[in-house]
């Protein structure tokens, strides 16, 4: 699909879905599920012509690929968007209204340098921002609502700050989400601070 910014009408391309199921897929530590068949569009995007920030879903389909010629000549030399990266969702912070949102996708963000094994891209200063993102955000969570509790026990996980994460997982009392709670003490009492 090819797509144009809002702000300058610069025109990029979108993959489509061949397929939309979760066959295989994980569910990280973070919270986040990643599956082969079902690939991510990032939520927001800088354009690459104008640095404007948009979110994706308010960028104009203008045509499919195939039909790109009539509207675009020389469409192939259009390039692929690309996920923001660690940095640009540090940039998107201060132009989101829901910073609890902006604050996760950060964590995410960095995350995904550790789970696609690109972990030699991250900087000492990168490291900095993530773990004060991570304070931030587990200020913002709730802790009366499990999945909020679970993050800000991931949170302080990665943080080394075990005790206070422990603490957190021990006030889950839902049955469902016992293996969850297991399997974070577990790793917890382990010393493991690195996603899994």
């Amino acid at each position: 699909m090819i797509i144009e910014c809002p702000h300058c009408g610069h025109p990029a391309k979108k993959r489509t879905y061949f397929s939309y199921n979760t066959f295989g897929a994980i569910l990280w530590s973070d919270g986040k599920q990643t599956a082969p068949m079902k690939p991510e569009f990032p939520p927001f995007l800088f354009c690459k012509k104008c640095d404007n920030f948009f979110w994706l879903k308010d960028a104009r389909e203008i045509c499919t690929e195939e039909d790109s010629e009539k509207f675009y000549p020389g469409t192939e030399k259009f390039e692929f968007i690309e996920s923001p990266s660690f940095m640009d969702h540090y940039r998107a912070l201060e132009l989101m209204n829901n910073v609890k949102y902006a604050r996760s996708l950060m964590m995410y963000s960095f995350n995904d340098l550790v789970r696609n094994k690109k972990e030699e891209e991250i900087t000492p200063e990168m490291k900095k921002l993530h773990e004060e993102n991570l304070f931030e955000l587990s200020d913002l969570l709730d802790e009366d609502d499990e999945n909020e509790l679970i993050t800000k026990a991931e949170a302080f996980r990665c943080l080394g700050l075990l005790g206070m994460s422990e603490s957190l997982l021990e006030k889950i009392t839902n049955p469902k989400l016992t293996w969850l709670k297991d399997k974070f003490l577990d790793e917890i009492r382990n010393g493991n601070r690195k996603l899994f």
